[in-house]
């Protein structure tokens, strides 16, 4: 499986997708580092990159607790969000679902120029 980032779709999805509208899709056409980006209703492709900090041991869950000695680790790094930046991206990014309901694979491609969309197919799949 590997990598991949995350990818929700403000942009308006042909009717018969509507229920897609804003969930959280998974694709491999970016950087592949568990990012968040989001196309927005303007059709614009915008990057959510996260940096981690290490956490101080006395703000971990288990520090104090009788479990400390198996799970210090636990939440030793912590998430630190930018700014979203826009993104200059040219080329496609695909971005799937699989829809248990009906038992198909639906994958989007949208078609970017300097971080515009372009245009937005849709490919099918059945199991």
């Amino acid at each position: 499986m590997g990598m991949y980032d995350e990818l929700t779709c403000e942009y308006i999805l042909p009717e018969k997708y509507k229920k897609y509208q804003n969930s959280i899709f998974q694709t491999k056409s970016l950087l592949n580092c568990l990012d968040k980006y989001v196309i927005t209703k303007d059709g614009e492709l915008v990057h959510h990159s996260f940096n981690w900090e290490v956490c101080p041991e006395e703000e971990r869950p288990y520090y104090g607790k009788p479990e400390w000695d198996r799970f210090s680790w636990v939440g030793s790094l912590r998430n630190i969000g930018n700014e979203p930046q826009k993104l200059n991206h040219t080329g496609e990014v695909r971005f799937y679902e699989w829809d248990l309901d009906e038992d198909i694979w639906i994958e989007f491609v949208a078609f970017f120029s300097k971080g515009k969309l372009l245009h937005l197919e849709v490919e099918e799949k059945e199991s």
